[in-house]
């Protein structure tokens, strides 16, 4: 019941991983990661598909708002608010709110923050082609972990804009043959958000059983 949707990632098998990293893919990731970490604060929207063996497809959309470690993302069937030492975990349907410490070792769960800068520590990266991706020119570059035993997905495809220097596609890629994919329709940056976003508060939420983990 408590899985995050949309950022938990799946299981998959082991690709060849390459010796090291291109000069072009690293020049152009380490130019992304010096403007993202410039934003003071950042909103995105977006819409993220997972496609697994046996299961139905899932689409969903949603706002994901971002300050430092802080963050609070909502989506049609869940919120989730941390600031920054804890989250809360809100199912909308069951009204339910889970609470817990944040786990910076949880190798099942990307913070929003991570998935924008998520090449920094970890992996191998390979460029691939100059394309266009809904009307923008993009780079498109692969990531490949470098911990390919133990790691729950053998690849991630980045889609960055030209222009922007921002990620506007990530396709994650499971062992267990599951796809996950994002793409990011808007990105707002440097806007007024209070710290209370990031916090529930259970007086805006009456009724919801608050369960500790």
């Amino acid at each position: 019941m408590k899985q995050i949707l949309g950022l938990i990632l799946c299981i998959g098998f082991s690709l060849p991983i390459l010796a090291q990293s291109d000069a072009k893919s690293k020049a152009i990731l380490d130019k992304v990661s010096k403007v993202t970490k410039t934003y003071k604060t950042i909103k995105l929207s977006y819409s993220l598909s997972i496609a697994s063996p046996g299961n139905n497809p899932i689409n969903q959309k949603g706002e994901a708002y971002l300050k430092g470690d802080k963050y609070f993302i909502d989506m049609p069937d869940q919120s989730i608010f941390c600031n920054g030492t804890r989250v809360w975990t809100l199912i909308k349907d069951d009204n339910e709110c889970y609470v817990a410490d944040v786990d910076e070792d949880d190798e099942d769960f990307i913070k929003p923050s991570k998935l924008l800068t998520i090449w920094e520590k970890g992996f191998t990266f390979k460029y691939s082609k100059e394309m266009t991706y809904k009307g923008k020119s993009v780079h498109e570059i692969y990531l490949y972990p470098n911990d390919a035993k133990s790691s729950k997905y053998h690849t991630i495809i980045l889609k960055i804009d030209k222009a922007t220097n921002q990620v506007v596609h990530v396709h994650i890629k499971g062992k267990d043959g599951t796809h996950m994919k994002y793409s990011l329709s808007s990105f707002e940056k440097n806007i007024t958000i209070p710290d209370s976003q990031f916090e529930f508060n259970k007086a805006k939420h009456p009724g919801v059983t608050i369960i500790e983990e």
